[in-house]
């Protein structure tokens, strides 16, 4: 990380030396200073990007654990909130919600430092247990998410397209 931001602030002293030559009166054309400028404004962005975004890799450290149903009703009862996916490798919904909503930091952080039982069902293959559950809730397809609180016992059913902002709303509920 130290290298590419320093690699950044190389252009920009390169723009400035070249700046303060051409004010000198050498014949330095602009376009030169401004491509540097330009290169140390990318390699910041870069930067920026690579090393201040999100952790792309932090829902690794999740616990799922395999569908359960039969056991959601005495974690609610132990005061524990549960979060089922059912997802499939295949179903193209499925990864965008992983994408843009359940492998996010901010959702990632609330699922680690909450009393949340996270739960998947995969249905990449065959699973009888998946497809009963699905058939008692009266899913009508992938991706299905619901979210069960001790105040919601019969959970909640969640959006099939998730937005961060819908799964952190829904994760605030008691």
């Amino acid at each position: 990380m130290i290298i590419a931001i320093l690699i950044s602030l190389l252009f920009f002293i390169i723009a400035a030396g070249l700046y303060g030559i051409r004010r000198q009166g050498k014949a330095i054309p602009i376009s030169v200073i401004i491509i540097f400028m330009s290169f140390g404004a990318i390699s910041s962005t870069m930067v920026k990007f690579i090393y201040f975004g999100e952790d792309y890799q932090a829902y690794q450290k999740l616990n799922w654990q395999p569908l359960a149903p039969s056991k959601i009703e005495d974690y609610l009862a132990q005061g524990y909130r549960v979060f089922v996916d059912i997802t499939a490798d295949w179903c193209n919904v499925c990864a965008a919600n992983k994408a843009n909503a359940l492998h996010r930091n901010e959702a990632i952080k609330v699922f680690e430092n909450s009393n949340i039982i996270l739960m998947r069902g995969d249905l990449s293959q065959s699973n009888p247990i998946a497809t009963q559950y699905l058939n008692a809730n009266q899913a009508l397809g992938l991706p299905y998410n619901r979210f069960y609180t001790p105040t919601h016992p019969q959970g909640i059913e969640l959006p099939r397209e998730l937005t961060l902002e819908t799964l952190l709303n829904v994760l605030k509920k008691p």
